[in-house]
């Protein structure tokens, strides 16, 4: 078997891996192929391609997302030479942490290579729009926030995430004064990413995402004002996932995390 870059004319063939169960997994191999902080492989044996992987370097924290293996060929140990060949891959490119969302099908392989749980993610869900969207208080991100709502991330997570939110700094909604947002949402990022460094700011910014549409949010539990808050409109799904960390510890605080960008990127 043969472990290699993906190319971007083997995307529909990537995509034909997605599990029954899962999203749209297009998009984020989209995001894959084009940015350089990423590094999307594939695993070939005969010719086909019957695995793939991807891992996001950002800053000293890498994260491994979308581990797939065709299920024709699960039981011969691709997943875990996959899994190891990316740690392996990120480490050179200057990581000191490998941070993951796992499976429940994943986290027994994962725990067996030395990740140890971080924290869990809860889902929220509601169908319905959670009432009038409340625009008070809130407004569209302007140039000159966007230093501030990058340095909110950093806050929140430990981790640079800029390569990410660059694509989307003309379509942020933010809470506080020009300059000087308290949080953000990014409502094409992912899950609808929400960071705010205080409960009255990500109260706000939760309301307006989930007043829109039905939507989801994914959150750690350690954040205990954002289930509090979702709880009023949403339904939490009983099922959660272990964020998981191989290496040194990150210096992240999940308290203003009110919505994650994506199992891939945290």
């Amino acid at each position: 078997m043969l472990i290699r870059e993906m190319s971007a004319d083997e995307l529909e063939r990537v995509v034909q891996l997605k599990p029954p169960a899962w999203s749209d997994i297009k998009p984020y191999f989209g995001i894959y192929l084009r940015q350089p902080s990423c590094m999307p492989f594939v695993a070939v044996e005969d010719g086909e391609i019957v695995g793939v992987a991807n891992g996001s370097r950002q800053g000293d924290v890498g994260w491994l997302g979308h581990v797939i293996v065709s299920p024709a060929y699960r039981g011969r140990g691709i997943g875990k030479r996959l899994v190891l060949f990316m740690i392996d891959r990120m480490k050179q490119s200057g990581c000191r942490t490998i941070a993951l969302i796992a499976s429940k099908d994943g986290e027994p392989l994962y725990r067996k290579l030395g990740f140890r749980e971080a924290d869990q993610y809860v889902f929220f869900s509601n169908e319905e729009p959670a009432g009038a969207p409340q625009q008070e208080g809130i407004r569209l991100a302007e140039a000159a926030d966007y230093e501030a709502v990058l340095q909110l991330d950093r806050d929140a997570t430990g981790e640079d995430r800029s390569y990410l939110l660059d694509e989307h700094q003309d379509r942020l909604w933010v809470v506080g004064e020009k300059g000087s947002p308290r949080g953000y949402y990014a409502p094409q990022l992912g899950n609808g990413a929400v960071v705010a460094a205080d409960e009255e700011a990500g109260s706000l910014l939760l309301h307006y995402k989930h007043s829109l549409n039905g939507t989801r949010s994914v959150i750690p539990e350690a954040n205990e004002a954002a289930s509090r808050i979702l709880s009023r409109w949403c339904v939490r799904h009983e099922e959660t996932l272990a964020r998981m960390v191989l290496g040194a510890d990150i210096a992240w605080k999940p308290e203003r995390i009110y919505c994650r960008i994506h199992g891939s990127f945290g």
